[in-house]
């Protein structure tokens, strides 16, 4: 693109460098170099619309800049550059960088994997394990014709990438990348369903593709809560070098995807925090928090033995929403404690309403690290299942990974509090943070919950089987009883099983239901 100069044709000739006869060709080019110097808004421009064309891999970037007015070199590394030099461009100055541009290349080419089916045929992307571009279209093309008012689509775009691969290499940033997709593959199934997909659709982009029956409002929603989950700590980024970017791109019967996508994505941004304890007092007064049960089952013998509490957001003009985009709200408005209580209370009134073989049920109610940090969280808890006359034994207090790192000695406090009054406690979504084993062994805990991605992993490869045995190996030499969430087959409940994981729950059996469901289930 550009380098149309003759002294620039020679240098790059020096370099063993040959320039590609058309834009089709440099499809397939290890090496674009962006000549940024004459029309850099046409530069960056060309490189933003190629961030969204089908290419057989990502290339190595470099951009050519001068002192002249134009976008800042940050819009540059954001739209993809990897390197850049600023003129005066002299042959040395060009060899070094390209010197740096071949050790990428070779250091990102040197194994190439082939796409993976999935169980339903589809192709995913190699590095990430979500569907890849041509899928992704396949799928886009077929739910678009499905949904009379258009089809929503969040479009997320991961910025500064770069400099994780230029601090630590590109096996950071690739790893970055396939922690991207997992965390956006587990929110799309746990708030929109298992028919919802993931795709990498270019290098740092991803696309969450729902179900055809959403509403672009409700998907709007949820962009608050897709930036927060993908905004934490992040493996090889612990300090938050990377940020994201997320919009809607609607997609309508006829239209061209590719074209949506391009302007969907000129126009990304960063959710901003807006009226969120505002809302979250309207949820809270209002009597839109509701709460859902999904049944967990033993393994050996099918039987329910309890159910997970799970809020929804009964939201008055987007309809039913997931639980991420209030607790989002709630936390930005340090309104965390206030949402737990409500949902203890609303879960506690329910179930002291239960009668015959509902009355022995086990339920899981979900705390946060707020929650454990306050001091007097363990005496009221004990004190409202006291007033509504419900058996402490009947309630497993779950908290995350993440909480439980937050601050290690008030949730071992707190734990060992609850456990000491009859209630029986869980580590939830383990195997999406980072724990420390001796901490681990050092919680008062009853059960550890397999995150629902290493209960599909389980199907995978040796190696995806490898892990997910040594988790359930570590929670049994523990004293633990495992419970596996996310099961969508049976041929991944056969292999927990087979691995010694006592309970589960998941679409397999049952989604989230209201209570009355609930008894009729049982």
């Amino acid at each position: 693109a550009g380098a149309r100069d003759a002294a620039m044709t020679r240098m790059l000739a020096a370099q063993g460098l040959v320039l590609a006869r058309d834009e089709a060709a440099a499809a397939n080019c290890a090496l674009w170099l962006v000549d940024a110097r004459e029309n850099p808004v046409d530069a960056l421009a060309y490189l933003n619309r190629a961030a969204v064309e089908p290419l057989p891999f990502r290339p190595v970037t470099l951009v050519l800049l001068s002192d002249a007015p134009g976008p800042a070199l940050a819009e540059f590394v954001a739209a993809g550059a990897d390197h850049y030099v600023q003129d005066p461009v002299t042959p040395a100055d060009l060899a070094a960088v390209v010197t740096l541009c071949r050790r990428q290349i070779g250091r990102q080419w040197t194994v190439r994997t082939p796409p993976r089916p999935t169980p339903d045929g589809e192709l995913n992307d190699p590095l990430t394990g979500v569907l890849d571009r041509a899928a992704a279209i396949a799928l886009i093309t077929a739910r678009g014709l499905q949904a009379p008012d258009g089809l929503p689509l969040v479009l997320v775009q991961v910025d500064q990438l770069s400099r994780i691969n230029d601090a630590v290499g590109t096996h950071a940033g690739d790893d970055i990348l396939r922690q991207i997709g997992s965390r956006l593959d587990r929110f799309a199934r746990q708030e929109f369903g298992p028919d919802s997909r993931v795709t990498r659709l270019s290098g740092t982009r991803f696309v969450l593709v729902p179900p055809p029956r959403m509403t672009a409002a409700a998907m709007e929603a949820e962009l608050r809560a897709i930036h927060a989950i993908l905004s934490a700590p992040l493996a090889l980024d612990p300090s938050g070098r990377i940020s994201v970017k997320a919009g809607i791109a609607m997609i309508r019967a006829n239209d061209s995807i590719d074209d949506v996508l391009r302007v969907a994505g000129s126009r990304l941004a960063r959710p901003a925090a807006a009226l969120d304890g505002t809302h979250v007092r309207a949820a809270l007064a209002g009597g839109e928090i509701i709460i859902l049960f999904q049944p967990q089952f033993e393994t050996a013998t099918e039987r329910m033995s309890g159910a997970e509490a799970l809020l929804r957001w009964q939201h008055p003009d987007h309809g039913l929403l997931g639980a991420a985009s209030l607790v989002t709200a709630a936390q930005a408005a340090k309104m965390e404690t206030a949402v737990t209580d409500h949902v203890i209370d609303q879960v506690l009134l329910e179930m002291s309403g239960w009668t015959g073989a509902m009355a022995g049920l086990r339920v899981a109610v979900n705390v946060t690290a707020t929650d454990l940090a306050t001091r007097d969280f363990s005496a009221r808890l004990v004190a409202k299942a006291a007033a509504k006359g419900i058996d402490p034994a009947r309630l497993t207090i779950e908290l995350t990974e993440s909480a439980m790192m937050a601050d290690p000695a008030a949730a071992i406090g707190q734990l060992a509090a609850l456990r000491a009054a009859g209630f029986a406690t869980a580590i939830d979504d383990f195997g999406t943070g980072y724990s420390s084993l001796a901490l681990l062994q050092q919680l008062p805990l009853d059960y550890l919950k397999i995150d629902s991605g290493l209960s599909r992993e389980i199907g995978g490869s040796e190696r995806d089987r490898i892990v997910v045995r040594a988790v359930i190996d570590l929670a049994l030499a523990l004293g633990l009883d495992v419970v596996a969430e996310g099961v969508e087959s049976e041929a991944q409940l056969a292999n927990l099983t087979t691995q010694g994981c006592r309970y589960y729950q998941g679409f397999l059996r049952s989604p989230p239901v209201s209570a009355d469901k609930l008894a009729a289930l049982l």
